[in-house]
């Protein structure tokens, strides 16, 4: 499926910009946690649920692996692979306004396309990442590529790989 596409423009010093928005769409492609469901639980959740301990409801961190993937005494915040296990999923979709979060009263509602970004970040295993500044650099994998006289550094293979596949 192909991205929905939306302009945004924007009035700066007198100059009008349009803006392409790309708006992903999750059959289309993996779920990656720090892209796609990091920045729903940090405007949503963290609020509440974040690092803020003076501010934390239900001793619940949400901005932690140990405390997103942790057992609350009902059950598994996030179960791996089965939402339908997971309490994030069924507090996102509950229709009672006790249980549903984030609750009524803190006035930032998820929409149902970031529930089922949620609901399939789930489904899909529910892949965790830690920031990048802390991960490891990996090398990428080289392309394979038809003209390898071409070739004279592994940028070139890149760039080839590309015209190639442009024709």
């Amino acid at each position: 499926l192909l991205p929905k596409c939306f302009m945004l423009a924007t009035i700066f010093t007198g100059w009008v910009t349009i803006i392409p928005i790309f708006s992903v769409s999750i059959q289309a492609e993996e779920i990656v946690f720090n892209r796609d469901v990091l920045p729903l639980l940090s405007k949503h959740c963290f609020a509440c649920h974040g690092p803020d301990e003076a501010k934390r409801e239900a001793a619940l961190r949400l901005d932690t692996r140990e405390g997103l993937f942790g057992d609350t005494g009902q059950g598994l915040v996030v179960q791996a692979g089965d939402p339908s296990r997971s309490l994030l999923i069924e507090r996102i979709y509950s229709q009672d306004e006790d249980d549903v979060m984030p609750p009524p009263e803190a006035k930032m509602p998820l929409n149902d396309d970031q529930k089922a970004l949620l609901q399939k970040w789930v489904e899909q295993g529910a892949s965790w990442e830690g920031h990048w500044s802390f991960e490891a650099p990996k090398l990428s994998e080289l392309p394979e590529v038809q003209q390898e006289s071409w070739v004279r550094n592994p940028i070139d293979r890149f760039i080839l790989s590309d015209l190639e596949n442009q024709g």
